[in-house]
C-alpha cells in the first residue's frame, strides 16, 4: 500500500530528528498526511473526469478509478494503525 511507504518515509526522516519513538511517528504522520490527501484528491479529481465525460467501459472504469483511494485509505490506516501498536509494544532495544 503507498501509503504506508510515504508514512514510513515520513517517520523515517523525523527519527534523526526526535528523540522518541512515539514522537517521531506522530511527526512523521503529520508530515505525509498533505502527500496523502494531495494524491487521494488529485486521483478523485481525474475519475470524476473520467466519468463526466466518458461513455462506455470509461464510465466503468472511472467508477472503480474514484473507489480505489477510499480502499487505500482505509488499509492503510488500519495497517497503520496495527504497525503503530506493534511498535507501542515492542520492547526497548539494547
Amino acid at each position: 500500500v503507498a501509503i504506508l511507504g510515504i508514512l514510513l518515509q515520513g517517520v523515517i526522516d523525523t527519527v534523526e530528528q526526535i528523540s522518541t519513538p512515539q514522537a517521531a511517528i506522530h511527526a512523521g504522520y503529520e508530515r505525509a498526511f498533505g502527500t496523502i490527501l494531495d494524491s487521494n484528491v488529485t486521483t478523485l479529481i481525474a475519475g470524476l473526469a473520467l466519468l463526466i465525460f466518458g461513455s462506455g467501459p470509461i464510465r466503468g472504469f472511472a467508477v472503480v478509478h474514484c473507489l480505489g483511494p477510499d480502499f487505500d485509505l482505509q488499509l492503510g490506516g488500519d495497517l497503520a494503525r496495527r504497525r503503530q501498536s506493534d511498535l507501542r509494544l515492542a520492547p526497548p532495544a539494547g
